[in-house]
């Protein structure tokens, strides 16, 4: 173990977030300002005070290192780090050997103003380089150059710094390989203690990322990237500097004391607007906004001076700071796969029994299939001494992740299917094995053959996936991991003065392609015949095991499971702290679990399927004489339909479970195979394109409001892309597990139950079930109740301009 990893044990690490900035790089998304300088005051007093109240509250516990981020820390006036780290002495308990670390740009770091930091008790610089190419770093935005760089170091050295690290980032627009090296060579040979080195990510929101897409800038190439990365490795393992973490290189000794806080997953505590923090089993972040902090740091202070020390590990306590802004539980598996998931990044590897120590929770035991299938598979290894680590060959992939983060960093994503794969589906499609069918069948038994026969001729000989496929890759799309399922979707901002952010969810046997025509409207409403004060950011992922996520690879990816990711991938990676929800069918659950569950982040929800309408309260079945009907509706895979048993029903009630009974009777079948053996089914429908496409047409079909001609709703394309989006990702299977989960872990509300945030309802005549309304609102905080005239089931396919239009209505409200 490197020496400077012991002094990463008792105590906590401690980050100041400085949020201000001269200007700010392009490619940045740090909560960072420039322009408001007249808040240094304000500034500087709410965060002593925080500290000094985090202090009363935690107990002056001891510090083991502190990092001044941001930001710019060196754009601060004199004194102000200093009196920063006048107030941490004071009020906590800090190691002789604590490190303590500040950011600087390299043009702040005249002579004096290094010799000031070093006398205030810096003792370690992190300086963003990032590149030694003059022409890179005006494109980065950068307000020095190469030799101001050089200069900034020799200054460091002159005021007695003898710990620097240098930021480098490569994989950037225009830059080639040989532009690295020099900037490589060039960095090594002014001889800093610490390196790391960062693969460039095009940040949502950020001016770089539009650039590219604008076509102003090239696309980062990945392969020059990983090319770039080797080329790093051996230039600094030549120069005699240590790979001790994927992105970082170090002289013995010098390696980064307060990051290795974060990848042993120990705990740390950050002060300052937009900090966060990790202790005990919660994660939470404080206000973004320098003035709203401002003001929530004084009345914190106050308020922990007067009750001193509080029971502050616990989510309620924290969530009664008043400069927190949100926090996170991390249960028991969330804090295992951190523990796995930044430990490996350290290249000497980590010791399980150490680390099962930390994380309350045997590793080895909770990932023993998962460590094996990658040790099988060569990218994790056992060492000598007993250590598990990632094997050379896996730094690359290891190397996509977020520095210091739990999930896979969003990136961006094509779509992009084989040759191979459209010549073997060619193949399939030329041979087909038909079934026979009874004369004048027509869609009795099911798919109709003549029909499916005509739609596979045009499958085979007219449609263009390439022209589908172009189409889905003209939005923004992305891939991040969370919790481990890979979660693909589609991430369009809105193109008006304030657009609210949705997450809009697709059910079975749906996909991405469903929102295709909503998606333009939601986002420019004024290209669409509304108002821009009505435009969104939409976000619209494939659900996990569907289309282009990643398959499901474990038991009990049901809709609340989903909701959790959503929350996750919205709140977390995509920095929506209030959001809206929409969907329908299973995407219609999820949203219902959003708006129970997550009400903190959810402003409202919007759905055209009611899957939890009744709640249960008991009683008995005894005398309301439809006690079978009133049992095969309980028995819906959906688990929403209940309520009081011993009420009397009215004739719409009764109606609507007459309705329920006879449809589940003619069409549930499909629900109850993939609810009790889809594994079964997907042998078939996996194999065979035809036998896939019958299975999803005829539900396109049975459940739109297209009096039996299916094209009068949905053109061949349509219903082929929906088809292809299964076959080419092989998610037949994996979407089909949701019934499954979800038939066994069913949603039963109790009496008092109800989702308390705004909920509006599009109801469209041809749904599969629509409840009473007076039964709908004992499990909904029902504020619009839309009743259409014609629609069925796959409403933003089906009717996306009333489907838009009532979004926009209800939703304008809660701006």
């Amino acid at each position: 173990m490197p020496p400077s990893m012991n002094r990463a044990g008792e105590g906590i690490s401690l980050y100041v977030h400085v949020p201000f900035c001269l200007s700010k790089c392009p490619y940045c998304d740090f909560n960072t300002y420039q322009g408001i300088e007249s808040q240094f005051g304000d500034y500087l007093s709410a965060v002593v005070s925080e500290m000094t109240a985090w202090s009363h509250a935690l107990g002056r516990p001891a510090v083991n290192t502190v990092f001044l981020g941001g930001g710019t820390p060196s754009y601060l006036p004199d004194g102000d780090v200093g009196r920063i780290l006048e107030a941490i002495a004071a009020n906590y308990e800090v190691r002789g050997d604590a490190e303590i670390t500040a950011e600087c740009n390299p043009n702040d770091l005249t002579a004096e103003r290094c010799a000031d930091l070093k006398a205030a008790g810096i003792n370690r610089i992190s300086m963003g380089v990032q590149s030694m190419d003059n022409g890179l770093l005006a494109m980065l935005g950068r307000r020095h150059d190469a030799a101001e760089a050089a200069d900034a170091l020799e200054k460091c050295r002159h005021a007695g710094f003898d710990n620097v690290n240098l930021n480098l980032m490569y994989g950037l627009p225009q830059q080639s390989l040989a532009q690295w090296r020099d900037t490589v060579e060039r960095t090594v040979a002014l001889e800093p203690e610490h390196l790391s080195l960062y693969a460039l990510t095009l940040e949502e929101g950020t001016p770089l990322r539009r650039w590219v897409a604008d076509g102003r800038l090239p696309e980062p190439d990945p392969d020059l990237a990983a090319d770039m990365y080797d080329l790093a490795r051996a230039e600094l393992a030549t120069a005699g500097y240590q790979h001790y973490e994927i992105s970082n290189w170090s002289r013995v000794g010098r390696e980064s004391v307060h990051n290795l806080a974060y990848w042993l997953n120990l705990e740390w505590l950050g002060v300052g607007p937009g900090a966060h923090s990790s202790l005990g089993r919660c994660r939470f972040w404080t206000v973004r906004s320098p003035r709203e902090y401002a003001k929530r740091a004084e009345e914190w202070a106050r308020r922990a001076e007067a009750e001193g020390r509080w029971p502050m590990v616990s989510s309620d306590g924290i969530r009664a700071v008043p400069t927190v802004d949100d926090l996170e539980v991390i249960d028991g598996d969330t804090s295992a796969a951190e523990t796995m998931f930044l430990g490996l990044r350290l290249l000497e590897g980590m010791d399980l029994a150490s680390a099962s120590e930390r994380a309350g929770i045997d590793l080895a035991f909770r990932y023993e299939r998962e460590l094996a299938d990658l040790t099988g598979e060569g990218l994790l290894e056992w060492g000598c001494d007993g250590r598990l680590r990632l094997s050379e060959g896996a730094y690359l992939v290891a190397n996509q992740t977020r520095h210091g983060g739990p999930t896979m960093a969003v990136q961006p994503y094509t779509i992009s299917v084989s040759d191979e794969a459209l010549e073997d589906l060619q193949h399939r499609l030329a041979h087909v094995r038909w079934p026979d069918e009874i004369p004048g069948a027509e869609w009795d038994y099911g798919s109709n053959l003549d029909y499916i026969k005509e739609l596979v001729a045009y499958w085979r000989d007219g449609f263009d996936w390439r022209k589908a496929e172009a189409g889905l890759n003209a939005f923004a799309n992305f891939y991040t991991t969370i919790d481990g399922q890979g979660i693909h979707f589609i991430h369009e901002k809105g193109k008006g003065p304030n657009p609210m952010p949705i997450v809009v969810t697709h059910g079975w046997p749906g996909t991405i392609y469903e929102m295709h025509k909503i998606i333009p409207m939601l986002t420019d409403p004024a290209s669409h015949g509304g108002n821009p004060e009505d435009s969104f950011d939409v976000v619209v992922p494939s659900m996990p095991g569907y289309g282009f996520s990643a398959q499901t690879r474990e038991r009990g990816i049901n809709t609340r499971k989903i909701a959790e990711l959503w929350d996750k991938l919205m709140a977390d990676e995509l920095g929506y702290q209030r959001y809206a929800a929409q969907g329908g069918d299973w995407g219609a659950g999820v949203t219902a679990r959003l708006g129970f569950h997550h009400d903190n982040h959810v402003l409202g929800l919007h759905t055209t399927s009611v899957t939890q309408a009744i709640p249960y309260q008991g009683g008995s079945l005894e005398g309301l004489g439809i006690r079978e009907r009133l049992e095969q509706v309980i028995g819906t895979t959906q688990g929403g339909y209940r309520r009081d048993w011993t009420a009397t029903l009215s004739d719409e009630e009764i109606n609507m479970i007459d309705q329920r009974v006879a449809w589940q009777g003619a069409e549930g079948g499909y629900a109850h195979i993939q609810g009790t053996k889809p594994q079964t089914l997907a042998y078939g429908l996996n194999d065979s394109p035809v036998g896939l496409c019958a299975w999803i047409v005829e539900k396109y079909r049975t459940w739109s409001d297209c009096n039996g001609d299916v094209e009068s709703v949905y053109t061949k394309d349509d219903l082929l892309t929906t088809v292809m989006i299964y076959w080419v990702t092989q998610t037949i299977n994996s979407s089909t597990r949701l019934y499954y989960e979800n038939s066994r872990t069913p949603w039963y509300f109790g009496p008092d139950d109800q989702i308390g945030v705004p909920c509006g309802i599009a109801v469209f005549p041809k749904e599969l079930s629509i409840p009473p309304r007076p039964w709908a609102e004992r499990t909904y905080n029902i504020q619009r109740w839309t009743e259409m005239d014609s629609g069925g089931h796959f409403a933003a396919l089906e009717k996306p301009t009333e489907l838009v239009a009532d979004i926009r209505e209800f939703f304008r409200g809660l701006r």
